[in-house]
């Protein structure tokens, strides 16, 4: 499994809102922190932190909405060690706006 049980959890709880009553917990696109958009290069992936019990990456790329000038935004995606192997699962990601999917998505709706 990529996702944690935790955050695959959540993220499974988000997508059965969604199913019953639309939209659900955030009303844009985590991975661009708007509505509308789409990521552009210049992209890059940056390690930020690591220890045994998590790992942090942030994954930086350029904003387009055609409405505004192009920015930089950031992504982060929160690591856990695999329980089977010496791989990483993804327990978070924490949108360009900073909110942690993870506590968004635990919330009732």
């Amino acid at each position: 499994s990529v996702l944690s049980k935790n955050f695959y959890s959540r993220i499974r709880n988000h997508f059965d809102c969604q199913a019953r009553h639309g939209m659900c917990h955030i009303d844009y696109d985590p991975w661009l922190g708007a509505q509308d958009g789409d990521i552009g290069s210049p992209m890059a992936f940056d390690l930020k932190s690591i220890n045994r019990t998590n790992a942090l990456v942030a994954f930086k790329y350029t904003f387009m909405n055609g409405k505004s000038k192009p920015k930089e935004h950031i992504v982060q995606i929160r690591l856990i060690p695999a329980q089977s192997s010496l791989c990483w699962e993804v327990d978070d990601l924490i949108t360009p706006l900073g909110q942690s999917l993870s506590h968004a998505y635990s919330k009732p709706y």
